[in-house]
């Protein structure tokens, strides 16, 4: 068990002031800068998977990633009720496929 299990319980009670909101207005806007189409977002270390899930109520396809399977079990659960949901796959950064 990694740090990160033992944590996934309690993590997002631990990042309320994160901002996880301004963050994903932020995302979209630099998406929109760039120029190009941006549909598909990659989420690296997704946590317990709340950017993941705020991107996909935007509308974006997203793939999420993380090495903790109880990180990615809080993130599933909170993915539940979304229509498209992120696809949350338990790979360690090192080792992405």
């Amino acid at each position: 068990m990694s740090s990160y299990d033992a944590l996934a319980a309690g993590y997002d009670s631990l990042m309320t002031d994160v901002g996880y909101k301004k963050r994903a207005d932020w995302l979209m806007r630099q998406f929109r800068k760039s120029g190009v189409p941006v549909r598909r977002v990659l989420d690296l270390a997704c946590g317990t998977g709340t950017m993941a899930c705020l991107l996909a109520r935007r509308g974006y396809q997203v793939t999420a990633t993380d090495g903790s399977e109880e990180m990615l079990t809080q993130a599933m659960a909170k993915a539940a009720d979304l229509e498209s949901p992120p696809l949350f796959l338990h790979q360690a950064m090192p080792r992405l496929r």
